[in-house]
């Protein structure tokens, strides 16, 4: 009885289907706002730093990334945190060259089958949240209906309800899927991530072994190492990336009209690609060790 309550409540078009979501806008409306976000974050904060979040006068960089995420609200974050949307976007600033070929954007969990996908490798994920993502190499293989089934879960959550974090509130949720990037050994490339503040680039983040053993490091824009451990164990040093001068340049580019944003690159085959724009990363919530550079870092932030 529950489960066909579900069902049609679920079911668009249907009456019941209509009010459940005026309900619930409604019940969001009074239960997602700045004044409820503060208090969420200020939780939260201190869950994981143990001492109170300061947004009187925020010094340290995660301090910064949470009051940004309060009061530095505009709707071109909308568009540059959605993952589909963001494509004009990139395009229009530094050109579409730099776009990972695109093969399907669909609201539909069912248009992700086979027969709508080519024989090369692809990576499917939702163009509003971050996390759970599908590379599909194999089509006689893979388990479509898994696939669909997840879609269908994660079309329904709004990415702004676990952590607050404002930019993603109002993305129109859909599916979004690409061409698997892939390096000479058949891995998956290193992960470029550029923090920018006011438009320049000034530390570069080097994800690898992403879905394996994560390990990250940092270096500066003359790529020596620094050392710090930035939310994850600390990486072994990499060779200096051929095209590292053009990430930065593109960086900057794409970041020229925010006061903070990481942006996130690959090199595959002595081409670049563009990832995503972040504006919260690890959700204002990121350990640094030592802990001095969260302090360093926030100095970069000159908020308005």
């Amino acid at each position: 009885m529950m489960r066909k309550l579900a069902i049609y409540l679920y079911t668009p078009g249907t009456i019941a289907h209509r009010i459940f979501k005026r309900i619930k806008y409604l019940i969001d409306e009074i239960k997602y706002n700045r004044i409820f976000d503060k208090f969420f974050l200020k939780k939260a904060y201190k869950k994981v730093f143990s001492h109170e979040l300061n947004l009187h006068d925020p010094q340290s960089f995660n301090e910064k990334l949470l009051w940004l995420t309060l009061y530095d609200r505009k709707n071109i974050k909308t568009l540059c945190a959605d993952k589909y949307a963001v494509r004009d976007y990139v395009a229009s600033q530094v050109g579409a060259e730099y776009l990972i070929p695109l093969v399907l954007n669909t609201e539909n969990p069912l248009d992700v089958v086979a027969e709508n996908l080519p024989e090369f490798p692809v990576i499917a994920k939702t163009n509003h949240a971050s996390g759970q993502v599908f590379i599909i190499k194999d089509l006689r293989t893979t388990d479509f209906s898994a696939i669909q089934e997840s879609f269908r879960f994660q079309l329904r959550k709004n990415f702004y309800h676990g952590h607050r974090e404002w930019q993603y509130k109002h993305i129109v949720p859909s599916i979004v899927v690409e061409k698997l990037l892939l390096d000479e050994q058949g891995d998956i490339p290193k992960d470029y991530k550029v923090h920018c503040f006011h438009g320049k680039p000034h530390y570069i983040q080097v994800d690898s072994e992403r879905f394996s053993e994560h390990k990250r490091c940092i270096y500066d824009t003359n790529w020596t190492l620094l050392e710090i451990a930035y939310n994850k164990p600390k990486g072994e040093a990499s060779l200096r990336p051929a095209k590292l001068d053009e990430i930065l340049m593109l960086a900057a580019k794409l970041s020229k009209d925010f006061i903070y944003v990481r942006a996130d690159f690959y090199q595959v085959n002595d081409r670049v690609y563009f990832g995503e724009l972040t504006f919260t990363p690890e959700a204002g919530r990121g350990k640094f060790s030592p802990s001095s550079i969260d302090i360093d870092w926030g100095k970069l932030i000159h908020l308005p």
